[in-house]
């Protein structure tokens, strides 16, 4: 029998938190806001890469600005990540995933994307006890679950894309997620843990800088003392941008009342939106 221990679970949290530290909470004005060193660099990536993008998105400097801002302004990595990105989305037929039947997925793994904070960034919202990844991981269908999870990310990235091309001043999403049921066996198993190592690669190298925050709800006392025991091992920007809200509704109510309209969330957050 698999044993689930405390090192594993620690395993997926720290990859989870390093997801999180690759997303930082910015206003739309500073993400645009350039020094002049920074204007030089992204016109002199600009003129490397234009001729390689086939879609008008990827010619949006907030588009580009993500790849070099993942390489830290270095024109000739970021030229490099992005080329890998290129690659990476014709191998996987990226332009056309959300036309497959993911049927299969959708009933075990539900997530929405719908509303938006009081910045108009688009909302996506996923229920964690929902998803049971030890069972797809027996069953032999981690790589099917991860692209799954990519759709998500370039779904709700999309979202962002198509937003700014009707004139709304918005460069990224949020992420909110009730992590109530949260367990060792379903979520942080051994078994489980190299799709989070496959979900943070795949945001670190083809959706850099996309998230502006992740807010957790009903974060059980296990999680909690976890994430207590691991603290002194996350990246400040972990601890600054994500929120984990406890099980106290009055609380995280509050808390997602100051930059989530209620009209904008579900009954399970909260609000009063429905999906058809």
């Amino acid at each position: 029998m698999e044993k689930y221990t405390l090192i594993s679970v620690s395993g997926a949290i720290i990859l989870l938190l390093a997801v999180i530290s690759h997303v930082s909470a910015i206003s739309v004005s500073e993400e645009l806001q350039l020094t002049p060193e920074q204007r030089m660099m992204l016109d002199k990536f600009k003129a490397m890469v234009s001729s390689k993008l086939e879609q008008d998105y990827m010619k949006d400097d907030i588009y580009l600005l993500r790849w070099l801002r993942a390489k830290d302004y270095d024109v000739k990595e970021a030229d490099k990540l992005l080329n890998e990105n290129l690659r990476w989305r014709k191998e996987k037929n990226m332009d056309t995933i959300h036309q497959e039947d993911w049927s299969d997925m959708t009933k075990d793994y539900p997530y929405h994307i719908g509303g938006f904070d009081k910045e108009n960034r688009p909302l996506g919202t996923v229920s964690i006890r929902d998803w049971d990844i030890r069972k797809t991981a027996l069953q032999g269908k981690l790589p099917r679950l991860q692209r799954y999870m990519d759709k998500l990310m370039d779904e709700i990235s999309m979202k962002v894309v198509r937003l700014r091309s009707e004139g709304m001043n918005v460069t990224r999403w949020v992420l909110l997620t009730n992590v109530e049921g949260f367990n060792v066996v379903q979520h942080a198993c051994s078994s489980c843990t190299p799709l989070w190592v496959n979900f943070l690669r795949s945001y670190e190298m083809h959706f850099p800088g996309t998230a502006d925050s992740i807010i957790a709800i009903n974060a059980p006392e296990t999680f909690n003392l976890l994430l207590r025991l691991l603290k002194p091992s996350i990246p400040a920007a972990s601890r600054e941008t994500v929120k984990i809200l406890g099980t106290n509704k009055k609380a995280w109510m509050a808390n997602l009342d100051e930059i989530i309209s209620r009209d904008q969330r579900t009954k399970e957050y909260g609000g009063t939106k429905e999906y058809s």
